[in-house]
């Protein structure tokens, strides 16, 4: 909360041109980096912040008062970062991608509130992987993440998970994210065009169009921390209403 209140007015300046014109929060996302708010929820014995769930959601709700574009973005990495967490805790092992957020300051998109249980895109194996051709709405923070978590279609009835890094060959965001609500977020169209994902990228195998386990703490993880930064909206409005 210190870090969150130090860099907050900061972060604030610029916000309503930023809104108006719709461009991406690039640069408050980058100090939140900068500052190791992007690995607060990992555990401190990967290297993170050692935040709990609820207090990253008490960050974010905080930093939407300053600048909830940025919030926004955040907590959808967050979320992914939090599904991690718990994998983490409940498997033997460090997780790599939780030491790559914590280390190397990774920000991840994710693609799973537009695909859900069906997914799009094709998945055709091939040596070593797959190739994968699909179009991945909506991505926020798609401008400045490094990695996305998402998802494709192998064969008629089955799904696989998977991280890609978005420099990859044939990986490309789409800028056609001009909407009435979460405006400066990036959440462009991810596009992906016969990209290769090795086999040791595929996270999960599961049955199409099938409720799965994961989402159960997928879903557990998520809406808490994007639901805070709403709530961090709310109480900014309300504060202003009531000074003006």
């Amino acid at each position: 909360m210190d870090r969150v209140h130090s860099i907050g007015p900061s972060l604030a300046k610029g916000v309503e041109a930023r809104d108006a014109g719709d461009e991406f929060c690039r640069g408050s996302l980058e100090a939140l980096r900068t500052f190791g708010l992007t690995a607060m929820l990992v555990p401190t014995s990967v290297g993170g912040g050692g935040a709990s769930h609820t207090q990253t959601g008490d960050a974010l709700r905080a930093l939407a008062a300053y600048d909830p574009s940025a919030a926004l973005t955040l907590s959808m990495h967050q979320h992914l970062v939090a599904a991690q967490v718990f994998t983490h805790r409940h498997q033997a092992g460090p997780s790599a991608l939780l030491q790559r957020v914590a280390n190397e300051r990774v920000l991840l998109a994710s693609t799973g509130a537009r695909d859900w249980l069906d997914s799009n895109g094709t998945a055709v194996p091939v040596d070593g992987g797959y190739r994968v051709t699909a179009r991945k709405a909506f991505a926020s923070g798609a401008p400045a993440a490094d990695l996305a978590l998402t998802s494709a279609r192998r064969g008629e009835r089955e799904v696989i998970h998977f991280s890609v890094p978005l420099d990859s060959d044939g990986v490309s965001v789409e800028g056609d994210w001009i909407a009435h609500g979460m405006r400066s977020t990036g959440s462009h169209t991810l596009v992906f065009d016969d990209v290769f994902v090795a086999s040791s990228s595929v996270s999960l195998t599961r049955r199409q169009g099938e409720f799965h386990p994961v989402w159960s703490v997928v879903l557990t993880a998520a809406l808490p921390l994007i639901c805070s930064v709403y709530v961090g909206i709310a109480d900014h409005t309300a504060e202003c209403a009531r000074r003006w």
